[in-house]
């Protein structure tokens, strides 16, 4: 379950999140869309405790992140939060100088302290799973950006989050795979875990999230059950942007 109230965001004196309320149940997909500059990456980064707010409240899972907690007691709140949720950024930062199987067994290994010989087992069904089994002993350098992405979402699925965060995680794939990739996700949800995704592919969210939320100007415009904003939206901004998404 993830909880928001009246979060507000500064950046440089300005406000860019308007006191946004959000809830998030537990084993279901929310996706948040909007243009550019909507707010839609800093309410994740928000959530997942990458930035700080100014006000407001997010409850991620069993952690609370306030803006009132110490910067010593944030930190150790983080860490826990780093044991329950992955997070796919839209830029990938893979180890340039690991292989794309190196790559996905680095977290397992050194974090969740796995044995090798399991880590790269598994490393090497997901790598299959995804379609790019040929591609784990290649740099990233020596990999499209769909296979890239790929790598970047199994390294997060590794770890076996309750909550995994994605930022616009199939721009570089086709609509094959952008299919497999939310069919992957769908059981993610099934099994009990949360997914909350930032997206311009309506495409993609048809048929994986359950809630969708609508952000303009860094407010919530609209929010609620998939269908409903996506085919019958109520507010007209939503409507308008839809009509070319």
């Amino acid at each position: 379950m993830i909880h928001v109230s009246g979060l507000e965001k500064f950046f440089q004196g300005k406000r860019v999140l308007h006191g946004l309320n959000v809830d998030i149940p537990r084993g279901s997909a929310l996706g948040i869309i909007g243009g550019s500059g909507s707010g839609k990456t800093t309410l994740m980064r928000c959530i997942n405790g990458l930035s700080r707010f100014e006000q407001g409240r997010v409850r991620c899972g069993d952690i609370d992140l306030l803006p009132t907690l110490s910067e010593k007691d944030y930190k150790k709140r983080l860490q826990s939060l780093r044991r329950q949720v992955g997070m796919v950024f839209q830029h990938l930062y893979l180890f340039p100088h690991k292989t794309a199987l190196q790559n996905v067994i680095e977290a397992p290994l050194y974090v969740a302290n796995i044995s090798r010989d399991q880590a790269i087992a598994e490393g090497e069904r997901w790598l299959e799973r995804f379609g790019i089994a040929h591609t784990a002993h290649r740099r990233p350098d020596a990999l499209s950006g769909g296979e890239q992405q790929r790598v970047a979402i199994i390294r997060a699925l590794m770890m076996k989050p309750k909550i995994l965060f994605l930022d616009e995680p199939t721009s570089a794939l086709d609509p094959k795979r952008s299919s497999d990739v939310r069919e992957i996700f769908n059981e993610f949800v099934r099994q009990g875990s949360t997914l909350v995704l930032v997206t311009h592919s309506i495409r993609f969210l048809r048929g994986l999230a359950d809630q969708i939320l609508y952000m303009e100007s860094g407010e919530v415009v609209e929010s609620g059950a998939a269908e409903q904003v996506l085919d019958a939206p109520k507010d007209p901004r939503t409507r308008a942007f839809l009509e070319y998404a």
